[in-house]
């Protein structure tokens, strides 16, 4: 059956505090003396209190709309805390938020893995946490407003809708399919369906997340990026090769997993780590060359495909091109993949 919870300011008022949250940093509130049917759908929530104001926590109940009242035991709510909604569970079904003016902070993971979530506001919300929307792909579209200051790392990761920033916004701007940081140094989030691109002059950073879950078929990277986040390219299902400039010393955990179609990368001397499971599961590449430089490789970063869920296997299909006496020829054998020599 269909439920619809909604807390009424009125009720909400005769909440009382029931006892102190140690993990929640606050008090837990719920009403044991409103009706019996208002008794029922108040208890189902939890939120505390924090300077003077309420965050609320989450719901115990499997629900497909839920609106946030705007004060509680006459405070006003201007939070949404970390996890409250998150990893998918009981809320498998969550399809639609309102939120209330008052909230302007969403926390880390807040709704991750909401799948079925379609719809929620957030036009009055300054701070959206990491991993905020990660995985919610039932959203179509989702509006930035003007009043948004800072968007945390991937934090609509995880799915391909499309991002609506409103022009008036002043900690971001949008140019050439993607949103950029303010200072215009930072790609911090591309278009879903965006195939080909080349960062603007001044460009210095690809966010974590950046072109995760996108079209992305061609990119071009000038000497001017510097860094390239975790995930960056995640199961960029479309791009089939890629260069790494010299200016990038370090190829973080995860940054091209699930590259599937990739079948050939060029890394430059300047390189000094590559990351976890970087490479892992673009089973199409058969060969890279590591520069000398690289001096850190992580665990199942190349020449590993996955099984059963997330562990790693080594593709015996795989040769690694390596100077002697090098990370990579380190890496080769400790990891038993084939691999030649190659000059410097």
């Amino acid at each position: 059956m269909n439920k619809r919870t909604v807390i009424s300011v009125v009720a909400a008022a005769v909440i009382l505090a029931l006892g102190i949250g140690a993990l929640l940093m606050g008090r837990v509130l719920t009403s044991p003396k409103t009706s019996a049917v208002d008794a029922a759908l108040l208890k189902t929530f939890t939120y505390y209190e924090r300077d003077g104001a309420i965050v609320f926590s989450g719901c115990t109940e499997s629900v497909e709309e839920i609106v946030i009242p705007a004060e509680i035991d006459g405070l006003p709510v201007t939070s949404i805390s970390d996890d409250a909604f998150g990893g998918g569970g009981i809320h498998w079904n969550l399809e639609k938020v309102v939120l209330p003016a008052s909230v302007e902070t969403i926390g880390s993971c807040a709704f991750e893995d909401c799948s079925a979530l379609r719809e929620i506001n957030l036009e009055n919300v300054r701070e959206i946490g990491d991993m905020a929307f990660y995985g919610c792909c039932s959203m179509e579209s989702v509006h930035i407003s003007k009043n948004t200051v800072k968007i945390g790392e991937r934090a609509f990761g995880g799915a391909s809708f499309k991002l609506i920033l409103d022009p008036e916004n002043t900690g971001y701007r949008y140019a050439d399919g993607c949103i950029y940081t303010a200072d215009g140094k930072t790609v911090w989030r591309a278009d879903s369906d965006i195939k080909k691109y080349t960062p603007p002059k001044g460009v210095t950073a690809i966010a974590p997340g950046a072109f995760e879950f996108t079209a992305l078929e061609s990119i071009t990277l000038p000497d001017s990026v510097t860094e390239i986040g975790s995930y960056a390219f995640y199961n960029c299902l479309g791009l089939t090769e890629m260069e790494i400039p010299g200016s990038v010393s370090r190829i973080e955990d995860y940054t091209f997993t699930y590259c599937q179609n990739l079948t050939s990368v060029r890394l430059h001397s300047g390189l000094t780590a590559i990351g976890r499971e970087a490479f892992c599961d673009d089973f199409r590449m058969t060969s890279m060359k590591i520069p000398a430089s690289v001096k850190e490789i992580g665990a199942c970063a190349i020449g590993y495909n996955y099984y059963d869920g997330d562990s790693c296997r080594r593709n015996n299909d795989f040769t690694l091109y390596c100077t002697r006496g090098s990370a990579a020829c380190q890496y080769a054998k400790e990891n038993g993949l084939r691999y030649k020599l190659a000059d410097k």
